[in-house]
C-alpha cells in the first residue's frame, strides 16, 4: 500500500473538490475577531482564529482543532462551540459562541463568493 501513495499518479491526484479560502472580521466587545478559513466543499478543512482579543491560546487552539473537518454550516458551527463551552470550559472570553459562529460563517460565505467567482471566470477567458 505504501507504494500506491508513493506514486505519481497519487501525488499529482487532484482533489474531486476544490479547495477554496476565505476569511471575515468581526468587531466584538472584547475586540475584533478574525477568522480565516479553507473550505473542502461544505466542510471547514483549516481554520484559523485571530484577534485583538485576549484569551487562551490552548482554548483557541483547541476551537480550531474542533473545527477542521467540521460541516461549515453555522447551527453546526454553533452546536459544536456551545457544547465545548458547556462542557470542556472552552471559550473566547466575552466573545458568545453564536457571534464566533457568525465570524467562521461569514468567512465561509467569503470563500464560497470566491470558488464562485473563479468558476463563472472559467467561461469567459480567451485562450
Amino acid at each position: 500500500e505504501r507504494e500506491r501513495y508513493l506514486s505519481p499518479e497519487w501525488i499529482g491526484l487532484e482533489p474531486a473538490t476544490p479547495d477554496s479560502s476565505g476569511s471575515a472580521s468581526l468587531k466584538t466587545d472584547a475586540g475584533l475577531l478574525s477568522v480565516h478559513l479553507t473550505l473542502a466543499g461544505d466542510t471547514i478543512k483549516a481554520i484559523y482564529i485571530t484577534g485583538d482579543f485576549f484569551a487562551d491560546e490552548a482554548a483557541v487552539a483547541a476551537m480550531e482543532r474542533s473545527l477542521r473537518w467540521h460541516p461549515a454550516a453555522q447551527e453546526a458551527v454553533q452546536k459544536t462551540l456551545t457544547t465545548l463551552a458547556q462542557h470542556e470550559g472552552v471559550a473566547l472570553p466575552h466573545i458568545p459562541p453564536d457571534v464566533v459562529a457568525r465570524a467562521i460563517e461569514m468567512a465561509s460565505d467569503a470563500a464560497k463568493r470566491q470558488e464562485s467567482a473563479a468558476l463563472a471566470k472559467g467561461c469567459f477567458v480567451n485562450p
